[in-house]
């Protein structure tokens, strides 16, 4: 599973458009944690590229908010404060600040 980080990279690192190769860095960076306990590289703080850090985050909350055949969705107002609790520790604290002056749209992006 954690090899799907490097797996994407190696395919959209190759190509000569600059949007896919910005998206090898998302696809690699991703699942890099603020605190270092990330993978695939174990990167921390400002080591992760923005890209990586925003995408980790938009990538938590549509995990947690989503229904899935395994768990039921959860609600947006309560996924948003447990990523608040995680800033500094799993996300940038900058990314959540920013995600944060945007709540109510993302709340009503999630209730519709």
């Amino acid at each position: 599973m954690k090899r799907h980080t490097l797996i994407g990279y190696e395919i959209l690192n190759k190509s000569s458009a600059s949007i896919l190769r910005k998206g090898a860095e998302i696809a690699l960076n991703h699942h890099e944690r603020w605190n270092g306990s990330g993978y695939p590289k174990g990167l921390s703080g400002n080591e992760i590229p923005i890209s990586g850090a925003i995408i980790a985050v938009a990538d938590s909350i549509d995990a947690m908010a989503s229904k899935k055949p395994y768990k039921p969705e959860r609600p947006i107002v309560e996924v948003l404060e447990e990523i608040k609790s995680l800033s500094g520790i799993f996300y940038n604290p900058d990314v959540i600040n920013v995600l944060f002056e945007i709540k109510e749209e993302v709340i009503e992006k999630y209730s519709k």
